[in-house]
């Protein structure tokens, strides 16, 4: 009878919040990455000619677009708003909600790359090889690509105190948090309980985009006790609100480079 005094207690606890967790729009790391890809730098470094602290990197102008789309379709008013301390995190919450109280909360911080941060495979090999060795023996979750960095193991203990959060602030209400994806796979990992090597499969099959959203409900009018445990249930693969055409694109790419002088200017 076990069960039963859990699920007692889960019921004299309110159910749980439904949680709407939404990825960061697109910021300007995500333009140094995109130069290696079109072969204009070897690195996201080199591509944005300066280096950037991970928390202030702010969005680009595509990603402010994003954000504001994402404001008038996302149809809902939050009970609460959590973000990360990085600045891209706290902009996008700030946009989709105006005007709103933004609870920042460091332990939604991104996943941290350390001295990996804006590099390229080719330099960490370079820089670090033993290192990156490890990190392509043993695979991302387990490993990091450079001293200092974290692996998933470690998110998945960052992540896992502020779901007691959650639960015990915001019972039967709704929140919103605003974070990154490799958070929001971790937070995939605590509430569907998957396995490593299937959560790693995810994060290529259902990629999360940014401003991409997920969703978890109550999964039962028995507030979400299932099989003996108490789980909530994602409403439905990752998705973005969200639509760009390539010419709007190319206009946000020409805006970009002329605000990515300023950066440069503030960083030097």
């Amino acid at each position: 009878m076990r069960w039963l005094g859990n699920y007692l207690l889960e019921v004299s606890r309110g159910p749980w919040p439904r949680i709407y967790f939404i990825r960061h729009a697109h910021g300007f790391h995500q333009i140094g990455y995109e130069m290696v890809e079109r072969g204009l730098a070897k690195s996201a470094r080199e591509g944005l000619g300066v280096d950037i602290p991970n928390h202030l990197i702010p969005l680009s102008p595509f990603g402010r677009f994003q954000a504001e789309e994402t404001r008038k379709r996302i149809g809902i008013e939050p009970d609460c708003i959590y973000a990360s301390q990085l600045l891209r995190a706290m902009q996008t919450a700030q946009i989709i909600f105006p005007g709103r109280k933004i609870r920042v909360d460091p332990r939604l911080n991104e996943k941290d790359f350390g001295a990996a941060h804006l590099r390229s495979r080719e330099e960490l090999k370079e820089l670090f090889p033993e290192q990156m060795e490890r990190y392509i023996h043993d695979g991302k979750y387990f490993s990091s690509k450079a001293p200092g960095g974290q692996n998933y193991v470690d998110l998945y203990v960052q992540r896992h105190s502020i779901v007691d959060t959650y639960r015990r602030d915001w019972a039967g209400k709704t929140i919103v948090v605003v974070e990154h994806s490799a958070g929001m796979m971790t937070d995939r990992q605590l509430f569907e309980h998957h396995p490593h090597d299937k959560l790693m499969e995810l994060a290529k099959s259902e990629s999360i985009p940014n401003c991409g959203i997920l969703a978890y409900n109550w999964p039962n009018v028995l507030w979400g006790w299932q099989r003996g445990k108490f789980r909530l249930k994602l409403a439905r693969p990752p998705y973005k609100l969200w639509l760009a055409d390539i010419e709007q694109v190319f206009a946000f790419w020409e805006q970009a480079m002329v605000e990515l002088k300023k950066l440069r200017r503030k960083f030097a």
